[in-house]
């Protein structure tokens, strides 16, 4: 049987969780190579006080809070299939933000809107919400992530377990290569197309809407939400409550 146009060969579902644990270990990788780097174009612009340092960090640990919010309330309420859409559309959209933050940081605000910083309450406010939009689709990772690789309560435990640990693994090694040896050797620019290289969504097809086929993955893949393909290949139920997994 052919394959959906667009979706890659199908694998073995035990392969699925060792891929996606390697994903999403340079995932964490990438989120603090931005969060360094970050941070240092937004010093050009607000200076390197403790408020302003204050303010960066906690503009980041408030988006990733809420990104895991709803994250959660939405993968709860998702088939399987499209939590692995929008996962990987939050790989994107962070990876998007990454390639013009140099533009963002730096050329508009630093260059062509630099008195903004002179008013404290200004500055607060636009280091605040300039984090929040990565940072809130960094959070929503974990969680559509989770769902998309877990089929029962009784394994949700364990693969929430293991992806979280990677990926905070690979965020602790992320800010030691980009303080010690990114960042001494390339600028900010070529710095940050390393860390989209490496936050790609883990499998060709996580953008595609997507439904859980036994024993192979990825899933097959309706042409709409609640419709069959063309092939006449049905998706499976969706979730009967909002905590089905």
């Amino acid at each position: 049987m052919q394959a959906a146009p667009g979706i890659s060969p199908a694998i073995p579902v035990r392969l699925a969780l060792p891929v996606a644990l390697g994903a999403f270990f340079l995932s964490g990788f990438a989120a603090l190579l931005y969060q360094v780097i970050w941070q240092r174009m937004l010093v050009i612009f607000s200076g390197a006080d403790v408020y302003s340092v204050t303010i960066t960090v906690a503009a980041f640990m408030a988006g990733l809070g809420c990104g895991s919010l709803a994250g959660g309330y939405i993968a709860d309420r998702l088939p399987r299939g499209w939590a692995l859409a929008l996962f990987g559309a939050s790989e994107l959209s962070v990876a998007g933000f990454a390639l013009i933050s140099r533009w963002l940081y730096y050329d508009f605000l630093y260059g062509q809107h630099g008195d903004l910083a002179r008013n404290p309450l200004t500055m607060g406010v636009i280091l605040f919400l300039s984090m929040l939009f990565p940072t809130f689709f960094m959070g929503m990772s974990l969680p559509l992530l989770s769902r998309a690789l877990t089929s029962a309560v009784e394994t949700a435990p364990g693969t929430i377990g293991a992806l979280y640990g990677v990926n905070t693994l690979g965020a602790a090694v992320g800010s030691l290569v980009t303080t010690w040896f990114l960042l001494r050797r390339l600028d900010f620019e070529s710095a940050l197309h390393a860390g989209v290289s490496a936050r790609r969504p883990p499998f060709p097809w996580a953008s595609s809407p997507c439904q859980p086929r036994p024993g192979r993955w990825p899933p097959n893949c309706p042409t709409r939400f609640g419709r069959p393909p063309a092939s006449g290949l049905r998706p499976g139920p969706p979730p009967t409550g909002s905590r089905a997994l």
